[in-house]
């Protein structure tokens, strides 16, 4: 057993803990980054049960751009030491966690653009930034699944689990891409 406490173990922590702070920020639209419509976007932050849920969702978008460097820190350290002693899975595992948080972080800025222009949600700006939001989130999701499979590959384990679990893995990330 290792004297000191990995990194991923402080990220990880860290990451939890960002997680529920943003799960406090009352009326806040997290489902806004599905949205592909001006409609969508108006249904989202009225769901928000807030009066003001634009606010609430600007905040926690800046909080969320706190948690998108603590888990890219976390997938990147985590990669980095269960790669299965294999320096390919461990750096396929860095540049996917750089590729989700990067696909996180043009998220996060269209989301921004649509709530800037909450008055005019239906000008072309609007939709343009629908657009990227959409492919933002689908590689982010994407990314994701795919982070999943090849770090399940690189698991200690019986082989037969590791295949198991990968396969889920990148049947969802197939998914995603079909979507």
């Amino acid at each position: 057993m290792p004297a000191s406490t990995p990194l991923s173990s402080h990220a990880g922590v860290a990451v939890a803990a960002v997680a529920v702070a943003l799960m406090l920020i009352p009326g806040a639209a997290f489902p806004l980054e599905f949205a592909q419509t001006p409609t969508d976007v108006r249904q989202v932050l009225l769901a928000g049960g807030t009066p003001d849920a634009s606010t609430a969702t600007r905040i926690a978008i800046r909080v969320d751009f706190v948690f998108i460097g603590l888990y890219v820190v976390f997938l990147m350290a985590f990669a980095a030491r269960r790669a299965g002693g294999s320096a390919w899975l461990g750096w396929i595992g860095v540049a996917l966690a750089l590729l989700v948080g990067l696909a996180d972080l043009v998220e996060n800025r269209q989301m921004l653009v649509v709530l800037a222009r909450i008055d005019s949600l239906d000008g072309p700006e609007v939709g343009a930034a629908l657009g990227r939001l959409h492919l933002a989130t689908w590689v982010k999701w994407g990314g994701l699944a795919v982070y999943l499979a090849v770090m399940a590959y690189g698991l200690d384990g019986s082989r037969r689990f590791r295949m198991g679990f990968a396969g889920v893995a990148g049947g969802a990330a197939m998914l995603t891409a079909a979507a």
